[in-house]
């Protein structure tokens, strides 16, 4: 048996997939003959005029003939240089999200009208069972799992094709993640050819599963029902065998947070810490996902820990200038507290780039003018580099397994052609969809008076007209409010476009 394992979009080309990586491991771990294939690397390589287009037929599942065409043409390379060598060949496709499932399709079609080769999906993307069982009846693929990798993809391995996570949804989660650890191998994808940021060779890692909060718009508790991590010398060994094997200058922690647990970030500086003491040319940097907690239960110290150890660069979950609103969404902290962080990084030279939304489901309009105050209040660590990006993000999804999609009969919730953001709640009727769109827009442009760096700025803009737009067609195709919707949208939006 042959196992060609296939990374899909939608998934950032700057690092290779982590995911593959694993699997790569345990496949040498069984003495399974494999191969690597990267598409979305694939895909800005040889179709870089579409790579766009690509990626946001992820989103919607809308995608051009002439596109699409391009982009099944380079599946059936990847698929027939495949079988060429190894006839006997089972795909592997990996899902980092759903996001992944309308480029998954596709693969499937082409595989089975291509060859008779099995395929076999995985990975987060397979959130929604219907998903895999229209996909089962509809013989695109023969085999899927689900949960931790670790367990269910060493298993099918092993022969087994039943089982928690095998074929089912019933999966067990792993308790003690270092006894199923392994070290990541790249050696079968082409680490050269990564468009790294600053030129940076970078590597995703996984220190835990789960998250130890709970925040409202986040289905990351449904997916992981239980918080785990890793050993801080684990990690660090980790760390330190690809920096020593591939050179590697930069870490990314996929963790929902890199400080879930204090206790083990401490340790893991203090390992690396006493690691580039020893060894003074180790000067690689790590970054990921940090939260704010509540001043009173950090001290400078471990701030001091974090940059000594390498630490450059956070992303962090502001989320809103308003405390009611952020403790509705089950955020721990306050302004205030997040300011006395970015005081913190300031002085240990820690830059950040802060994550927002801006339209949460119980903002009111006081609550959106104390996020617009943020922009002046904080231009000083702008100015000092300290923060160095805002994510504003589109407009709120409504997710069906966070907290807040298990509340919409609460919150007296209907959806515009069931689009998880074309929502309105009775509980708040003033924040409409357009509304929403209004405050975002505004949001924006105080943030450039400030002069703040908006991430990602035109291609979030983009993909609220494409949203706004829907509903105004859906509206249009339906009747009786066209006439009423329009105006509105051109009122609250300030412009004489959509957006």
């Amino acid at each position: 048996m042959h196992i060609c394992l296939v990374n899909l979009p939608r998934y950032e080309v700057n690092r290779p997939p982590l995911s593959l990586a694993v699997l790569s491991a345990i496949c040498d771990s069984h003495q399974v003959d494999y191969s690597c294939v990267d598409l979305s690397l694939l895909i800005w390589q040889k179709l870089q005029d579409d790579f766009y287009d690509i990626d946001n037929f992820c989103i919607t599942k809308i995608i051009n003939d002439p596109v699409k065409q391009r982009l099944q043409e380079l599946i059936d390379k990847v698929i027939i240089n495949t079988i060429s060598k190894y006839p006997n060949t089972t795909f592997a496709l990996s899902l980092l999200s759903f996001w992944s499932q309308p480029v998954a399709e596709l693969f499937c079609q082409r595989v089975k009208q291509l060859s008779n080769c099995e395929v076999l999906v995985g990975g987060q993307g397979l959130d929604n069972p219907t998903w895999t069982d229209r996909l089962k009846q509809q013989k695109l693929i023969d085999n899927f799992i689900v949960g931790e990798g670790e367990i269910s993809f060493k298993k099918f391995l092993e022969g087994c094709r039943s089982g928690p996570g095998i074929n089912n949804y019933d999966f067990e989660q792993i308790d003690d993640l270092d006894l199923h650890c392994f070290i990541p191998n790249y050696s079968k994808l082409p680490l050269d050819q990564y468009p790294y940021l600053n030129n940076t060779p970078s590597l995703f890692i996984t220190a835990s599963r789960g998250c130890v909060r709970n925040c409202s718009y986040c289905d990351i508790g449904h997916q992981w029902k239980k918080y785990r991590y890793r050993d801080a010398k684990n990690v660090a060994k980790e760390m330190i065998t690809q920096y020593e094997r591939h050179n590697i200058q930069e870490f990314f922690f996929t963790d929902s947070l890199i400080n879930g647990s204090m206790k083990m970030l401490n340790e893991l500086c203090d390992v690396l810490i006493d690691y580039k003491q020893k060894n003074p040319g180790a000067n690689f940097k790590w970054r990921g996902q940090y939260i704010f907690r509540p001043k009173h239960t950090v001290n400078e110290e471990h701030i001091k820990k974090l940059a000594d150890s390498g630490v450059d660069y956070l992303i962090v979950g502001l989320e809103t200038g308003s405390d009611k609103v952020r403790y509705s969404m089950n955020k721990k902290h306050t302004t205030d507290d997040a300011e006395w962080f970015l005081e913190m990084f300031k002085k240990y030279k820690i830059q950040c780039r802060l994550l927002m939304i801006t339209g949460y489901v119980t903002e009111e309009l006081d609550d959106h003018r104390r996020t617009l105050e943020l922009f002046s209040r904080w231009q000083k660590f702008v100015a000092s580099e300290t923060i160095t990006g805002i994510e504003l993000g589109s407009i709120l999804m409504i997710l069906d397994n966070s907290p807040v999609g298990q509340q919409k009969h609460e919150l007296e919730m209907s959806f515009v052609n069931d689009k998880p953001y074309a929502w309105h709640s009775g509980k708040n009727p003033e924040l409409d969809m357009f509304e929403r769109v209004r405050r975002r827009i505004e949001t924006h442009r105080e943030a450039i008076k400030y002069n703040w760096p908006i991430t990602r700025s035109l291609y979030r803009l983009n993909t609220i007209k494409h949203n706004l737009l829907e509903v105004v067609d859906y509206y249009k195709i339906h009747g009786n409010t066209t006439k009423k919707v329009i105006p509105i949208m051109l009122k609250k939006t300030g412009s004489e476009e959509p957006v």
